[in-house]
């Protein structure tokens, strides 16, 4: 009983302790809730001070400015956007157009578009066809003046070579003087009383009483060149016990002697080209008894020294690598001198004329022919 009533006392003494407490905290703790309605501008009546009304004010004139600008700016149409990719559909503009509607107009635009470029493109490739038809045309024409050319030889008449002045662009006054012996060669490409002009007319007409083109007597020159070029790459390749010499070929039927021998350096032309000589060509051939027989013949005023003269003149040749490319570019066989690609000569050992065809074809004296120099311009 006792202890029951200690435990109330001590309760009560609590209670009262936290009461006091309690309230010595709200009186230390300001008035927040009266500071803030000070500041609103409340006062213990509950009106409103002046400096509240002016603020309200404010706020009403904030709000009413807010909506008419809200409600101006809806009013307002939206201005158009560029959009980036402004060839899609997507992105541009319709109008009011529908979209199926908008569709068929780009398809439309789309459809011109690519038949101009197509009118575009077929009027490109008729230009180019009326191009590449004219360009045909020229060559067609120059590979006809070429074969022409080649055809006649380096020059086609008398006219065209009595008008000539120059050659390679090169006067033919200066190829004469370079071409004469101890010039440019010890030997010349002329003998001292010839001319550039004199040696071409004379060969010129020699080979069309032939019946003869100039590149008709190059050729066998030119596979003679050719074959000694086979030989010397061969034998380069070939070991030493199976390097082989060709002394002697077949050329249209007729056994021929042949030789190719270089020289020390190189020669340089007389004309404006790139033709360099270093080789040594021989050919020959013995005649067959109705050959001897028929220069016995029609030679009888010959001493014996002379006949063997005109046999060795009209059965051997003796020139340059240069000569072919000559006679084939410009119709020059050389003057007189030793390296002379005589044309009789040519045709006579490989087989291009009779020995009869070329007797005619110099007025029956074929000894004055070979012996004399041309010494008379055109």
């Amino acid at each position: 009983m006792k202890f029951t009533l200690k435990i109330m006392i001590l309760t009560l003494v609590l209670c009262i302790f936290f009461a006091v407490q309690t309230a010595v905290a709200q009186k230390a703790v300001p008035d927040t809730s009266a500071k803030i309605e000070k500041k609103r501008g409340k006062n213990e009546t509950g009106k409103a001070s002046p400096k509240s009304k002016r603020l309200d004010k404010s706020i009403e004139k904030s709000q009413k400015d807010g909506k008419q600008k809200l409600k101006k700016d809806k009013e307002i149409p939206i201005e158009e956007k560029k959009h980036p990719g402004e060839g899609h559909a997507y992105g541009r503009n319709k109008g009011e157009l529908s979209g199926r509607e908008f569709g068929k107009l780009r398809s439309k635009a789309a459809k011109e578009k690519r038949d101009e470029n197509l009118k575009r493109s077929e009027q490109y490739i008729l230009n180019s066809e009326e191009i590449l038809t004219e360009s045909q045309k020229k060559i067609a024409r120059a590979k006809k003046e070429l074969e022409e050319k080649e055809n006649a030889g380096a020059f086609k008449d008398k006219t065209e070579l009595e008008n000539t002045r120059s050659i390679t662009g090169k006067s033919v006054s200066e190829i004469t003087v370079e071409g004469r012996p101890g010039a440019s060669s010890g030997t010349g490409f002329m003998a001292e009383d010839e001319t550039i002009i004199s040696v071409l007319s004379a060969d010129n007409q020699a080979v069309q009483k032939l019946n003869l083109k100039h590149p008709d007597l190059a050729r066998p020159l030119f596979h003679l060149w050719n074959i000694n070029h086979a030989w010397e790459r061969y034998n380069d390749q070939a070991s030493p016990d199976k390097k082989i010499e060709i002394k002697q070929l077949i050329y249209q039927g007729a056994e021929i002697g042949i030789r190719i021998s270089g020289s020390r350096g190189w020669q340089q032309s007389i004309f404006n080209d790139e033709i360099l000589g270093s080789y040594h060509l021989e050919a020959w051939r013995n005649l067959t008894t109705e050959e001897e027989d028929f220069l016995k013949t029609h030679y009888q005023e010959l001493t014996k020294d002379e006949l063997e003269e005109l046999r060795t003149k009209i059965s051997t040749l003796h020139t340059g690598e240069m000569v072919p490319y000559y006679i084939n570019r410009y119709g020059f066989y050389e003057g007189h001198t030793d390296f002379r690609a005589e044309p009789l000569t040519i045709a006579f050992i490989f087989g291009i004329r009779s020995l009869e065809e070329i007797h005619n074809a110099c007025g029956g004296d074929l000894s004055g022919y070979l012996n004399g120099h041309f010494t008379q311009n055109p």
